[in-house]
């Protein structure tokens, strides 16, 4: 039986996400292009989501493609050598992040605000807008590649002139889908189809332009069509190098590997495009004319959609963390075990194999230490959790500052899961292996490390976006009497 590893099938379902975030992107991407006017647009945020959610996958694929790939390559084959397609896949993530971030950005700018003195309510000229095809070219561009990188046939080349594609093998006599495909390529599919279809909504969103704060959804499809792709391509390269002709040397990869590689980056510029130049307008009014110099305090420049940002993210986060560590938590595949008897999985309380799991008993002091660590560490991300429920927030509110609360504990949880993935990989290091059982971290033991992170960015962009709320305060000057 062929051993497939869990991050394989997980990459190949982030592939094929990726595709069709990105297909989805584009079209939004498009959509907003042919309906793009003055003023608000609700199809922009949608474009900028999907963008940076491709340009997101696409980046992860890479990111995973460069953990496993580098030491299997420089363990079997000497000195690693990173082919055409897996640059064209990094390209493609960062296209879609890039255009993500700068449809984001410029649905910030989309509408000037209103700033009400006594019974005068003066609007403020907002900043000069970035212009919006950049975004939307680089989605597009990105999207265009991923089809590309989708229906080629050269990801594997042979030295025969074989060549192995997702969906097609193609030889010297002509091209056919082949009755089965290796079980490391599902991921990458459906990732790419996921960074697709993300794309395609970036690309739809940002030409239909979209007030605040939907105009964070483009740049974050473009970010997470990015990411996608590039998961995509380090899982297809991770399973690729594995086997036995990669091995031996007698398949490389080729150009459509290149295109799915390049892109990630194509997909994270997109995304980052739609976010920049963001600039603060005027800070008060006196009269009902603009006079900044009257002011007490003023924003600095970028300001207002800066803290945009910082509110939408410090809610997402909280909750992006506590999912990562549940999954984490229960997983069974922080090891992957092969023998003789077939594959197997561990995780922190169970063995699975065969479709079966058999619980553990208590275990080392090491393992038990990273049991109860991520115990704590799923206590403390569930409180910011919960603080984002209105009632449950003024509840508690009579007693102590919630939402510093909320951000403290993400600390911790991000402290303490990094503690807990510590003292597991230290146990797996210290543990013998048996002769006759090969063993390897899982994808949940990676995706384990990747919460850590997440929950220290929750709390510091919480209290970013807390201390940034009290300095922007901003106080008008009274109309003459």
């Amino acid at each position: 039986m062929d051993f497939t590893p869990e991050y394989i099938r997980t990459s190949r379902m982030l592939t094929v996400a990726g595709l069709i975030t990105g297909i989805v992107a584009l079209i939004l991407i498009t959509s907003s292009a042919l309906g793009s006017r003055a003023g608000r647009d609700p199809v922009a945020p949608f474009a900028a989501l999907f963008s940076l959610l491709t340009g997101t996958l696409l980046l992860a694929a890479t990111i995973l493609f460069a953990l496993w790939y580098l030491p299997v390559r420089s363990v079997q084959m000497g000195t690693p050598r990173f082919s055409s397609p897996y640059f064209m896949e990094v390209s493609a993530a960062a296209l879609f992040l890039f255009a993500g971030a700068m449809m984001l950005f410029e649905s910030f700018q989309a509408e000037a605000p209103r700033v009400r003195v006594g019974a005068v309510a003066t609007r403020i000229p907002g900043p000069p807008k970035v212009p919006p095809s950049l975004g939307q070219v680089l989605a597009i561009l990105g999207s265009l590649v991923l089809l590309g990188a989708l229906g080629s046939g050269q990801w594997l080349q042979g030295g025969d002139g074989a060549g192995y594609g997702l969906w097609i093998v193609c030889t010297p006599r002509g091209c056919a889908q082949p009755p089965t495909a290796p079980d490391y390529m599902e991921v990458p599919r459906a990732l790419l189809l996921l960074s697709l279809g993300l794309g395609l909504v970036s690309v739809a969103l940002s030409a239909r332009g979209l007030s605040q704060p939907q105009a964070l959804l483009p740049s974050t499809a473009a970010l997470a069509a990015g990411l996608s792709a590039m998961v995509a391509t380090a899982v297809f390269a991770h399973g690729a190098a594995g086997t036995e002709p990669f091995t031996r040397g007698h398949v490389g990869f080729g150009p459509g590997f290149r295109l799915g590689w390049a892109v990630g980056p194509l997909f994270l510029l997109a995304a980052g495009a739609a976010n920049l130049l963001s600039q603060c307008p005027a800070c008060t009014c006196a009269g009902g004319a603009l006079d900044p110099s009257r002011s007490s305090r003023c924003p600095g420049p970028g300001r207002g959609s800066r803290m945009v940002l910082l509110q939408w993210v410090r809610q997402v986060l909280p909750v992006l963390s506590l999912a990562l560590l549940l999954l984490v938590a229960g997983a069974p595949g922080w090891l992957r075990l092969r023998s003789e008897l077939g594959p197997a999985a561990l995780g922190l309380w169970a063995l699975c194999a065969d479709g079966a799991c058999l619980r553990l008993p208590p275990g080392p002091g090491l393992l038990d230490v990273s049991r109860g660590l991520m115990l704590v560490s799923l206590l403390a991300a569930f409180i910011p959790v919960l603080c984002l429920l209105g009632p449950v927030a003024r509840f508690f509110g009579r007693f102590f500052a919630v939402s510093m609360a909320s951000y403290i504990t993400s600390l911790v949880a991000g402290v303490v899961s990094l503690l807990a993935m510590g003292s597991f990989a230290l146990w797996a290091s210290r543990t013998p292996p048996h002769p006759l059982v090969a063993r390897a971290y899982g994808w949940a033991f990676y995706l384990g490390w990747a919460s850590c992170p997440t929950c220290l960015l929750s709390g510091m962009t919480g209290l970013i976006a807390h201390r940034s709320l009290s300095a922007s305060t901003i106080i008008l000057a009274p109309p003459p009497a």
